[in-house]
């Protein structure tokens, strides 16, 4: 490399976003990042080479206009949005006004993607094992729900980390809830599964699989904050190679019309037979986490970078789940991440437990 790759960073202060950064700060000189926000306060969060602040999207315009300056100043080689939400799907639809490479696939994918009920609905007709769901238009679909499932998992279409998430068997609860959000036709209901969740990332390119790793959820941190007890913030996770959620990852991605392009990432839960099941299929974005699969040696980031730039695959020894089972990662806010494995987590949950001989096992087999 005969200059450091200079990456354009949008929402760089979002979890996602500096984890993004500190995963290709792991690769020391070879890039110069250039992180951008719409918050002073997240911006000051992250380790990067620059820093722009920029002006809030509630005006569109004004935060292009400022964005194509910002473009221009900075020259970079290279753009990523790590935000959920507006600066990406604001970079996906103009795209080609930016005239800076990146690696998104086309925005007909995206509009598929980040849309729960159309994954439904695609996965159902693939046959894959699903949580029963319903569209929830009215009231009376409310009322429906409820009889249907019993407790119910109401949640928006659209957005992630569980935002507007309810579990509930209360239909006038569900109703104020959905009326709150002006959300009819918008929220879906589904029966509950268990508590058991487990998420597939993998890099594509044009269609081929570069690389794919897989992790189970322990747990969500600050769960109790939360009506749903989803925050998106993943306390604990370990990697896994299980082959049952590599197959049906891979199968909820061909279901969808769509050659997969970039990163795309598969969240699952388990049912009551230990099937997973797709609930949402991400794509185009990172995950707050990416930084444990960076550490312990499988580093997305940079690959990501590279195959948007190159247009080619990385040569990898291994491409299915590279990392070893059972390394865990711990993270909190104000708190340093923790790299460790299932079995000191046990050995340690003996030592430091009042009560000896506790079982604990937060690792499952793969």
């Amino acid at each position: 490399m005969n200059h450091p790759v200079r990456v354009l960073v949008l929402s760089a202060g979002d979890g996602t976003g500096i984890n993004f950064c500190r995963s290709l700060k792991l690769m020391e000189d070879d890039y110069h990042l250039i992180a951008s926000d719409t918050s002073i306060y997240r911006l000051l969060h992250v380790s990067a080479d620059e820093r722009h602040l920029l002006p809030s999207l509630e005006d569109a315009d004004a935060y292009w206009s400022a964005l194509t300056r910002l473009v221009q100043l900075t020259s970079p080689d290279f753009v990523h949005a790590a935000d959920t939400n507006g600066e990406l799907s604001l970079l996906s639809e103009r795209r080609d006004e930016l005239a800076v490479p990146h690696f998104l696939p086309p925005q007909t994918a995206i509009n598929d993607y980040e849309d729960k009920w159309r994954c439904y609905n695609y996965f159902r007709s693939a046959r894959l094992n699903v949580p029963d769901t319903m569209l929830i238009r009215s009231p009376a679909d409310v009322d429906t729900a409820v009889r249907r499932f019993g407790e119910v998992w109401f949640r928006a279409t659209h957005g992630s980390g569980g935002a507007l998430s309810l579990p509930t068997s209360d239909p006038n609860l569900a109703k104020a809830w959905i009326e709150r959000y002006r959300g009819w036709g918008r929220f879906t209901a589904a029966e509950v599964l268990t508590k058991d969740m487990v998420t597939w990332s993998g890099l594509w390119l044009r269609g081929d699989l570069a690389v794919c790793q897989a992790r189970w959820r322990l747990h969500w941190e600050y769960a109790n904050l939360a009506p749903s007890g989803v925050t998106g913030i993943t306390g604990a996770q370990s990697t896994t190679s299980n082959a049952r959620v590599h197959d049906v990852a891979m199968s909820a991605i061909a279901a969808l019309p769509h050659k997969p392009h970039g990163i795309v990432s598969v969240d699952m839960t388990l049912d009551a037979h230990g099937i997973p099941n797709p609930t949402e299929i991400q794509a185009s974005r990172f995950f707050s986490s990416i930084f444990f699969l960076a550490q312990a040696g499988l580093n997305l980031p940079h690959l990501y970078v590279q195959m948007g730039l190159s247009g080619q695959l990385p040569d990898l020894e291994t491409r299915l789940h590279p990392l070893p089972d059972d390394l865990v990662w711990l993270k909190a806010v104000d708190c340093t991440p923790v790299l460790t494995t299932s079995s000191e987590v046990r050995r340690l949950t003996a030592e430091y437990s009042i009560v000896k001989n506790t079982d604990a096992t937060p690792s499952r087999e793969g």
